[in-house]
C-alpha cells in the first residue's frame, strides 16, 4: 500500500500502485543483401532496383544479466517492449504517430535487414507485470519525444517523423500480441517476483520515524533553514509504500520525501528502505538522497533475479523516464522519453 502525505503523520491518502518495466539487450542490426532480382520479362516493366545497402544500426552493447527487464510502453493501444537502444538508424521510412502528449516515429524493421538473433525474438513468449503471458509478433524501429518542437529546432514548430528520429531516443522495439503493463521478461529467464501491496500502519510509522530521526534528515534541516523559512518535515510530501515479499514473507517500507524539481529553492529528495523481520524488528536497508538519479517517485519493489535482492522500479526526471535500479542505487536499465520544453 502506498500512502502519500505531508510530513505530519495525521493525513494519509491512499494511492494505487501499477506494476510494470529494460533488458538492455545488445542487438546489432546486421544487414544482409536482399534476394537477387530476376531478369525482366519481355514487354513487362523491369522490377524496381534492390533497396540501397542499409546503414548498419549499431545497438549499444550490453550484457543480458538475469536481473534486467524489458520496459513496456504503448503506441496506438498496442504494447511494445524496448529491446535495444540504437546508435544509428537502419534504412527505414518511419511514419509519425501522435500518442497523447508524445510524438512517435515508427517503422517496421524489414525482414531482409534482420539478423538471425533479431529474428529469434519473433514468437518469444514474455511475462508482463509478472502475471500476463504475451508473444512478440513484430519488430519495429521506434523513436519517441514529448514537448514542443520549437525547443528542439528553433526553425520548426511542428514535429515530423525525421525530427523525432533526430532528437528522440531511437530503439529496436518488439510488439506484443496482447497484455499491457510496465515491464516484461522472457519466460526462459524465469519469473519476476513482484512484491504484493500491503497495509501496515505500524511499520509505516516506524519507518518514517527512523528516516526523520536520521543524520541525513538533520543535514537537510541545515540546508533548508539557511535557504528559506518553514519546516520541511511538515511542508514536504512524504510518499510511503508498503509491500510484502510473497516468497520470504518479509514486509518492506519505502519512505520517499521529495519536494519535486523546481527552479530555485532547496530540494529535498530523501529515500529510505526498511524491512521488518519475523521478530518485529525494523531494520534500515537504505537511506540516501536520490538527486543523482533525479528520482521523482518510487513505484514498485521487485526481486527480478529471484536472488533475494530488492530492485526498485521508479520514475525519474519529470516523471517521464522509467528506471530499474538496485536498492543501493546501481541503475540496471532505463526507458527514456526526451522532453523539449521549459522545465519550470
Amino acid at each position: 500500500m502506498r500512502t502519500s502525505e505531508l510530513a505530519s503523520p495525521t493525513r494519509i491518502a491512499v494511492i494505487g500502485i501499477v506494476g510494470m518495466a529494460g533488458l538492455g539487450v545488445g542487438l546489432g542490426l546486421h544487414a544482409s543483401q536482399p534476394p537477387a532480382q530476376t531478369a525482366p520479362v519481355a514487354d513487362l516493366p523491369a522490377p524496381p532496383p534492390p533497396p540501397p545497402e542499409p546503414e548498419r544500426a549499431v545497438a549499444q552493447q550490453a550484457a543480458t544479466p538475469s536481473d534486467q527487464l524489458l520496459f513496456v510502453f504503448d503506441v496506438r493501444g498496442r504494447a511494445y517492449v524496448q529491446l535495444a537502444a540504437l546508435d544509428r538508424v537502419p534504412h527505414v521510412h518511419p511514419r509519425l504517430v501522435h500518442e497523447d502528449t508524445d510524438e512517435v516515429a515508427i517503422a517496421a524493421l524489414p525482414a531482409w535487414i534482420r539478423s538471425d538473433e533479431q529474428r529469434a525474438w519473433l514468437g518469444t513468449k514474455v511475462e508482463v507485470d509478472s502475471e500476463c503471458i504475451a508473444t512478440i509478433d513484430q519488430l519495429d524501429v521506434i523513436a519517441r519525444v514529448t514537448g514542443d518542437a520549437g525547443y528542439a529546432d528553433e526553425h520548426s514548430d511542428e514535429w515530423t517523423a525525421d525530427a523525432v528520429v533526430a532528437h528522440g531516443k531511437v530503439m529496436l522495439a518488439a510488439r506484443l500480441d496482447h497484455c499491457d503493463g510496465r515491464y516484461a521478461r522472457p519466460l526462459a529467464l524465469g519469473h519476476v517476483i513482484a512484491f504484493d501491496d500491503a497495509h501496515d500502519d505500524a511499520l509505516a510509522g516506524q519507518a518514517r520515524a527512523q528516516l526523520f530521526g536520521s543524520a541525513a534528515a538533520r543535514a537537510i534541516d541545515a540546508r533548508w533553514n539557511f535557504a528559506q523559512d518553514g519546516n520541511w518535515r511538515k511542508d514536504v510530501p512524504v510518499d510511503t509504500l508498503i509491500e510484502r515479499d510473497p516468497v520470504t514473507g518479509d514486509t518492506y517500507a519505502s519512505v520517499h520525501v521529495h519536494t519535486g524539481f523546481g527552479c530555485g529553492g532547496p530540494d529535498v529528495n530523501l529515500w529510505g528502505l526498511y524491512r521488518r523481520d519475523a521478530d518485529g524488528h525494523v531494520a534500515q536497508l537504505e537511506l540516501r538522497e536520490l538527486d543523482e538519479q533525479e528520482v521523482i517517485s518510487i513505484d514498485r519493489l521487485l526481486d527480478v533475479g529471484n536472488d533475494g535482492r530488492v530492485e526498485v522500479l521508479a520514475k525519474t526526471d519529470l516523471g517521464l523516464d522509467t528506471v530499474l535500479m538496485r536498492s543501493g542505487g546501481e541503475v540496471l536499465g532505463e526507458l527514456e522519453l526526451p522532453y523539449f520544453g521549459c522545465p519550470c
